[in-house]
């Protein structure tokens, strides 16, 4: 948000940048399973603005593919951090933010969040070894018949070998995508 203010006659409005291009969801919509250089071109860009975000005590707490926004060129921009969350000295204090509220999208969720524990930065890692998997296989490494068992998979099952299904992943890639999707947090990515 660039402004906000009232017109003359009392409606509120918003300026925001105008973004051209789609959601990576779209992209992955359109195409499945991603070129693997283009996927990492894209992931690299994401996790520049999580490490940007991260700086700043910021946890997104809702990374997905619909809130990865990719230009005609091909660039990624990290969108909606309307649960985001911050510092307490930051002003994070409203229930929203809450240790034991279950925030987020369910599929992208991390073990902890699926718990209602508290987060830090490896939650939005965990999010983004996800899309990742998805990306790389064009599905989802968890998958339930009800919001129960989706939570359970991703507190206590492993997910599938990436190269069982990209065998054109690199190993490194595999592993990369396997310590993104640990379940503790300190086993991931610091």
């Amino acid at each position: 948000v660039l402004d906000l203010a009232w017109l003359p006659d009392g409606r509120p409005y918003i300026v925001m940048e105008f973004l051209d291009g789609q959601p990576l969801s779209a992209v992955m919509r359109q195409r499945g399973a991603l070129p693997l250089g283009s996927l990492m071109t894209l992931v690299a860009e994401v996790l520049d603005a999580l490490v940007a975000a991260h700086a700043q005590g910021i946890v997104h707490r809702d990374l997905k593919p619909d809130n990865v926004f990719v230009s005609p060129g091909g660039r990624a921009k990290v969108l909606d951090f309307g649960i985001a969350k911050l510092r307490p000295d930051l002003g994070s204090g409203s229930d929203a933010t809450a240790t034991g509220s279950i925030l987020g999208t369910p599929h992208y969720m991390s073990p902890e969040q699926a718990l209602g524990r508290a987060v830090d930065a490896r939650a939005d890692l965990y999010a983004l070894g996800v899309i990742l998997f998805q990306g790389a296989t064009g599905r989802l490494p968890f998958e339930g018949t009800s919001l129960f068992e989706l939570l359970r998979q991703h507190v206590e099952a492993p997910p599938p070998p990436l190269r069982s299904l990209r065998p054109d992943a690199p190993p490194l890639l595999a592993e990369i995508v396997s310590r993104a999707l640990e379940k503790e947090p300190g086993q991931r990515f610091a």
